[in-house]
């Protein structure tokens, strides 16, 4: 089993958003330069990350799995769902299990929520302390002042070198230089990189009434005068009215599955939004303990009848779309 939290970690350090099926868009989140007064340190800007609940709208876990294990988009994506059950399992008896890289994943009144690590990623800036006002010390000034009066009088001091003096006074000024040029050229790469990754973050947070891709395209041909891709894809699929359906004989008809839910109650909203938009979804419900609720659409006597659709429905719904049984 591969590490999910690793997976979604190497994704985002190149995509604004993870979608993981089953629980909801994993991105991430800017946080601002701080001043801690505690530590008398300024804390350099950051990022963390966060989740919203609601149904994947991209297939950038399943595609990296796939080329990663060298397996089929169909696979790939029953290899997600099985880690993706195997975690639910273990917050559900632990109440919550670790991401690597992101932070503590748990369950809290049948949501789920992601808790970010105390250590924020800081790109690898480190704090800088604040520079603190030396203490005069006039006692040890007074001493240091006597010693001097003292060693005069014994010894007689000579004078310096003034070109000796000028020679080190010039080198004073190149190695300052020297010294304000990198700074100067540190700060301008730190602000440079910082820009951008606050530009790459900034992220549209998607609500749980958001269209998934479908709904894009729908308003789009409607403003056009064209056909739908929702229209085009129910024109393929039978008529069907029931919203829930239950798994009752031994053998059920073939469907296509574009989206699964550990409850029972999300994955009926999931499929009446799918319906709104023009989509004849239904919700196949198992009887068997702790098996997904499984969004479907179209019921066929074979499954070589539903793989004529297949193609169509990944193109037109979504790419994560597989036949079911």
């Amino acid at each position: 089993m591969f590490s999910l939290g690793q997976y979604i970690h190497r994704l985002l350090l190149t995509h604004l958003q993870v979608g993981v099926p089953g629980i909801g868009i994993f991105s991430k989140r800017r946080l601002a330069a701080t001043f801690d007064e505690s530590s008398n340190c300024f804390l350099p800007p950051a990022h963390t990350y966060t989740l919203v609940l609601h149904a994947p709208t991209d297939s950038l876990l399943i595609d990296y799995v796939s080329k990663t294990h060298d397996l089929s988009a169909e696979e790939a994506s029953r290899t997600v769902d099985t880690v993706v059950e195997q975690l639910l399992a273990k917050i559900a008896e632990q109440g919550e299990i670790t991401l690597d890289e992101l932070g503590y994943l748990k369950e809290e009144q049948g949501d789920y929520q992601l808790v970010p690590f105390d250590q924020p990623n800081t790109w690898g800036l480190q704090p800088v302390a604040e520079r603190e006002t030396m203490d005069v010390q006039p006692k040890e000034s007074a001493v240091q002042v006597t010693e001097v009066i003292q060693a005069t009088e014994v010894e007689t001091v000579s004078e310096p070198d003034p070109f000796q003096t000028e020679e080190t006074a010039k080198t004073n000024r190149r190695w300052l230089t020297i010294v304000l040029a990198a700074v100067a050229a540190c700060i301008i790469i730190a602000f440079y990189i910082w820009n951008r990754q606050d530009k790459a973050n900034t992220v549209h947070t998607p609500t749980t009434d958001t269209a998934i891709k479908s709904t894009t395209d729908t308003t789009t041909l409607h403003a056009e005068g064209q056909t739908t891709p929702a229209e085009n894809t129910a024109s393929a699929i039978p008529e069907d009215t029931a919203l829930v359906r239950t798994i009752t004989a031994p053998k059920v008809p073939y469907c296509i599955v574009i989206g699964s839910f550990k409850k029972l109650d999300l994955a009926i909203k999931q499929a009446s939004y799918f319906r709104s938009i023009g989509i004849k979804a239904y919700v196949l419900e198992s009887n068997i303990p702790n098996n997904r609720k499984k969004i479907c659409i179209g019921s066929y006597a074979s499954k070589e009848e539903a793989m004529k659709y297949l193609d169509e429905v990944r193109e037109k719904i979504t790419a994560e779309a597989y036949i079911y049984p």
